[in-house]
């Protein structure tokens, strides 16, 4: 009885440590910080011992960054829209061998993708290349990703999936091509696509 009592005490004094850690800045990539300035948006994803978000800096907006946790290691990876417009990079999603992005491109969203370099940092497809795709929730299951979009291909959204590459990219499902609904969004659920 005494081993479970310790053993409880230590495991709540490890989890109180862990709570009252202060944070710590890695890199401040907005030094000339002012009003009209832009805290990171929300959501990001870890990949690869790196987390990837969309950070904000006043020479370019919002690009998707990565940082390793270290000042060296933390980088913008490409300025997708060049000067002060910005990319908005939204839905991270982390794949077998890259992690996946929404921007918002000239016409709309379009698909990326990154392996963590600048020159690994690439557009996968633009279903709509003169609308906007209307890229939804991003889902790595069985080794590609599966999205909502509209394309030249449906008149409305319908569920496509893509190993990385404009070639490999498919419509998997149109679920009534003639009603004009939406899909939503679509989770794994017990290992299933739903």
């Amino acid at each position: 009885m005494k081993k479970r009592s310790l053993f409880f005490f230590m495991l709540m004094l490890s989890a109180l440590s862990v709570l009252t850690q202060e944070p710590v800045l890695v890199k401040d990539i907005n030094p000339y910080f002012d009003s009209n300035s832009h805290d990171p948006e929300p959501g990001g994803v870890l990949w690869n011992g790196q987390f990837f978000y969309s950070g904000w800096a006043s020479s370019n907006g919002y690009e998707p960054w990565v940082t390793d946790g270290t000042e060296e290691g933390t980088f913008q990876l490409m300025d997708i829209a060049i000067g002060a417009t910005w990319s908005d990079p939204v839905r991270f999603t982390a794949g077998n061998d890259a992690v996946y992005f929404v921007i918002q491109g000239e016409d709309g969203e379009e698909l990326w993708k990154t392996d963590g370099t600048q020159d690994g940092t690439k557009i996968v497809i633009d279903l709509l290349p003169d609308g906007d795709d209307n890229i939804g929730n991003l889902v790595f299951w069985n080794d590609l990703i599966y999205f909502a979009s509209h394309s030249t291909l449906t008149d409305e959204e319908a569920i496509w999936r893509t190993d990385g590459t404009a070639e490999g990219t498919e419509l998997f499902l149109d679920l009534d091509p003639d009603d004009g609904t939406g899909i939503g969004n679509h989770y794994i659920y017990n290992g299933d696509l739903i």
